[in-house]
Order: structure tokens, then C-alpha cells, then sequence
């Protein structure tokens, strides 16, 4: 879990977590569709709407770069499997980065169950990283408490 999403509430963590074990996923993804998703990285799904993978935004094809449901960097994994998987991650990428979001490819691809858990509120994996961001996030606590 990230440490810069002020805005995600107790009860979504439980509700991720929850959905993951009902599952039996070997790794799960909270997602949210956003406006801009600029920054971050898309949730490829199947025409069936089940999880492909994760691709990183420098790494996306200008079409997966109009996907608008974006990884918020939280994930649940049953320890083992992360572990194997990121023994067979690489650094094949425009990065030349190890992406722990490459372990949902590399689990798929080993026939292992991934999931996809959509947040709501998209302002709830809202990450902070600049000031216009903490800006963002202060307007929209303060519309919550009038």
C-alpha cells in the first residue's frame, strides 16, 4: 500500500481485502476509473472484463494510454506466488525498471487468478505528490465536512 493516498477509507481496505480471499486470487489490484489518468499506470482487461495486466503509462501504446481505470499502487498478494513471480519479472521495459506491476503478467501467464477490485471513489487512491495535489485533496475534505 502507498503511503501518499490520504483519502482512502478504512472500509474500502476491508472491502479489497475481503474480495481478494472470497477470490482465491494469487494477487489483487484496487483500481478506480479517473478523469485524467495521466501519471499513471492502465488496467488492461479482456473483452470479458477480467484482468490482462498492468501497463506502465511510458510503457502504454497511445490506445492504452485512453484506458481510464489506472492502478493505484495497492495490491494484496498470497506471499508465495508474489514471490515466485517476481523471481521471473525482467527489466524488458522503456524504464529498464523491475515494475512489481509486472507480477500480474507473469502470474496470468502462469495460470494463477488476478483480480481487479474498483474503487468507487476515485478520489480515494487520489495520490499526493505535489502541492497541487495536496491543494486537490484539502478542497475535497473540506467539501466533505460542510
Amino acid at each position: 500500500m502507498n503511503g501518499d493516498v490520504p483519502c482512502l477509507r478504512p472500509e474500502t481496505i476491508e472491502d479489497f481485502a475481503r474480495y481478494h480471499n472470497s477470490e482465491g486470487a494469487a494477487a489483487t489490484v484496487l483500481t478506480a476509473v479517473v478523469g485524467n489518468p495521466t501519471g499513471y499506470g492502465r488496467i488492461v482487461r479482456a473483452s470479458d472484463d477480467s484482468l490482462l495486466g498492468i501497463v506502465e503509462e511510458k510503457d502504454a501504446t497511445v490506445e492504452e494510454r485512453g484506458i481510464r481505470e489506472i492502478n493505484s499502487g495497492l495490491f494484496c498478494f498470497e506471499k508465495e506466488k508474489l514471490f515466485e513471480a517476481l523471481s521471473a519479472t525482467d527489466r524488458d521495459n522503456t524504464q529498464k525498471e523491475y515494475y512489481l506491476t509486472d507480477v500480474i503478467r507473469v502470474l496470468k501467464r502462469g495460470g494463477e487468478p488476478v483480480r481487479a477490485y474498483r474503487a468507487e471513489d476515485p478520489w480515494e487512491v487520489s495520490g499526493v505528490n505535489t502541492e497541487d495535489e495536496l491543494n486537490a485533496v484539502r478542497t475535497y475534505f473540506e467539501g466533505l465536512s460542510q
